[in-house]
């Protein structure tokens, strides 16, 4: 690979601050796959990924086992200590797992090499954990991508928890029995990026499923992040979690990227799941800097939707009697947080402002009594399918979606 396409490849990176220094990694395999990534900056610093272990972790999303080079590139290197040894200990985990060595190569941005090592193991003495090479990279099984075209037919839950299953299949755990997690991340475009944990031997610098599975999808340039499915061996017969690390770093590229990421949880063995987008999951994501203050206000600035209501319904919204409103085919992703912009949809003039305090979806034919509190009452059923059918038509059944959406004026 040339040095020029090395280099290039550090737009791969994401960085925290604009002035942060970047790094990037390409992997070659002896399948003939290269495996190109940068490195994912995180505010805790904690939950940083560097551009070696996402090579190494997309190629075992990949089933792809037999990476034998890494070269990578990093912006202000220190020459006099180049090699970093949590570095060395990633590509050394990775190659005792797999039995194929790894030759590792740093380079400055110029294309001057300033570090080189056929066998990483070699200066590591010290380390040397139980030998646990995996049986699947003794298979030979050719590598297959982690990414495909999501059904737009059928349920969407079954076959977002169905990709998440396959991810769990290409988890990278330090034993072949252990327990593991999988993960589908949806993107606008319908393309859908499947991954499991990436483990580490220490535990602490595990990538986990979620992380995997977006990492697969960021550094494919597909930033357009919708949906995330989590599935998972420990839970059969409720809905998983997704734990505090993985819910801080979906809420950091949420913010980078300026989404609204849904996040559903499966149980593996039932019907069971939760949906949560990211912003209810983790309501105050931690962050220490102002400039992170100020994207947030900015984003909050520009993610202002509206909501259009009826004449007749603006006294009601203002007087307080009416603070729920449904809302079916919503293409603008409301959730909890959201502040709306009210237009009087005769006058198409603004009438309040609102921050969404709630949100639930649930099939229009199991409306309960309870749903209806703060929201006005239709005479019969008939005349409710009537009325929403005025307003989108005749694709409103029985199983349309209904989003409710609490609210509290500003």
């Amino acid at each position: 690979m040339s040095k020029d396409k090395l280099k290039e490849t550090l737009k791969l990176s994401i960085v925290s601050k604009l002035d942060n220094p970047r790094s990037a990694s390409i992997a070659y395999s002896k399948s003939g796959q290269i495996y190109a990534a940068g490195s994912v900056d995180s505010d805790t610093h904690l939950l940083n990924i560097s551009s070696e272990q996402a090579v190494l972790a997309l190629s075992a999303s990949a089933n792809d086992y037999e990476v034998y080079k890494i070269e990578s590139v990093y912006e202000k290197p220190d020459k006099n200590a180049p090699l970093s040894p949590i570095i060395a200990k990633i590509i050394v985990d990775h190659q005792i797992r797999t039995g194929q060595e790894i030759e590792y190569e740093i380079f400055d941005t110029k294309g001057e090499k300033i570090f080189s090592e056929k066998n990483l193991a070699n200066i590591l003495p010290f380390y040397n954990p139980s030998d646990v090479k995996l049986d699947r990279t003794s298979q030979k099984t050719p590598p297959s991508k982690n990414k495909a075209l999501f059904p737009k037919k059928g349920n969407f839950e079954k076959n977002l928890k169905d990709f998440a299953l396959k991810g769990f299949e290409r988890n990278f755990p330090t034993y072949d029995s252990a327990s593991g997690y999988g993960s589908a991340v949806l993107t606008k475009d319908g393309s859908v990026y499947i991954a499991g944990q990436y483990s580490s031997f220490e535990h602490r610098m595990n990538i986990h499923s979620e992380m995997n599975a977006i990492i697969s999808a960021l550094m494919d340039k597909n930033f357009e992040i919708t949906h995330l499915g989590l599935v998972s061996t420990k839970f059969l017969d409720c809905p998983c979690n997704s734990c505090g690390a993985c819910r801080q770093f979906i809420s950091e590229i949420n913010a980078k990227f300026n989404l609204n990421i849904e996040i559903v949880t499966f149980s593996k063995d039932t019907d069971q799941f939760e949906k949560h987008f990211i912003k209810e999951y983790l309501p105050e994501a931690w962050g220490n800097r102002t400039d992170n203050l100020q994207l947030t206000t900015n984003n909050q600035k520009n993610k202002i939707k509206t909501l259009k209501f009826d004449s007749n319904l603006v006294p009601l919204v203002l007087s307080g009697e009416k603070n729920t409103t449904w809302r079916m085919f919503d293409d603008k992703n409301i959730s909890t947080g959201d502040v709306l912009t009210f237009i009087n949809k005769e006058t198409g003039k603004e009438f309040a402002v609102a921050t969404v305090t709630k949100v639930k979806e649930k099939e229009l034919n199991k409306i309960t009594d309870k749903d209806f509190d703060g929201h006005e009452k239709f005479e019969s059923k008939e005349k409710m399918f009537e009325i929403y059918r005025k307003y989108y038509g005749n694709k409103v059944t029985q199983e349309t979606i209904v989003k409710i959406i609490k609210f509290k004026l500003k």
